[in-house]
């Protein structure tokens, strides 16, 4: 008997928030200063799990043979890019209106939450019996491949910017991988029997993670930059 499954998982997705070859003014002539936000987030979530089982049974009056074998293999992967940034010679000003109760503020984050759990595994019986000779052999083999590998970005890029109170950059990364792999094997005759089984698990996490001000990018603030 024979038993498989196979489970393969890909998400790939560009998520942006961002300010290209713009002006962007707040108006300060209002009672509460303006903030500019720029917020991105991704949360891609796989839930993979694969079972495979098999059962040979073989009986005859004189030699017999039976045959077992299961695998399940999962292979899931996270690839995504992640960024929230002002760019291409852009200009924004976050003004402050000096009777305003409330600050103004440029923010610009981008999070990563992926998470993947896999779970795979196989269970086999093989059975012979005869009056002669006879044999039986299982195996039972189960593989799971993880990967995310992310890039995270929140960013200043050739633009200038002006605050009238603080600037704040951030990006941040919190990938969890969950993974467990489990095979059964059972085989049974009269004269000769044989189990095996293999599991093999891997798990990678190489996220790219920056937050960052560049290309001669002209950053001004009456408060703190903090990235």
């Amino acid at each position: 008997g024979v038993g498989a499954t196979v489970a393969t998982n890909k998400i790939s997705n560009t998520i942006r928030s961002y300010i290209s070859n713009s002006q962007v003014n707040t108006d300060d002539t209002k009672t509460t200063s303006g903030n500019v936000t720029l917020t991105t987030t991704s949360n891609s979530d796989i839930l993979a799990i694969g079972i495979a089982a098999s059962a040979s049974i073989t009986s005859s009056t004189g030699n017999s043979f039976s045959l077992g074998i299961n695998g399940a293999v999962s292979s899931n992967t996270i690839k995504n890019s992640v960024g929230a940034f002002v760019t291409n010679d852009s200009e924004v000003n976050v003004k402050a209106n000096p009777v305003a109760t409330e600050t103004c503020s440029l923010t610009i984050s981008a999070t990563d939450t992926s998470r993947i759990q896999a779970f795979s595994g196989g269970s086999g019986f093989s059975l012979a019996a005869g009056s002669s000779d006879s044999a039986a052999v299982s195996v039972g083999l189960s593989l799971a491949y993880n990967t995310i590998n992310n890039d995270i970005n929140a960013y200043i890029d050739d633009s200038v910017i002006t605050s009238g109170n603080t600037i704040g950059l951030s990006a941040t990364s919190d990938a969890t991988i969950l993974s467990a792999a489990f095979t059964g094997s059972v085989a049974a005759s009269t004269t000769v029997s044989a189990a095996g089984t293999g599991n093999e698990t891997k798990n990678e996490v190489t996220n790219t993670t920056q937050a960052y001000i560049n290309n001669n990018a002209n950053v001004d603030s009456t408060g703190s930059i903090s990235l």
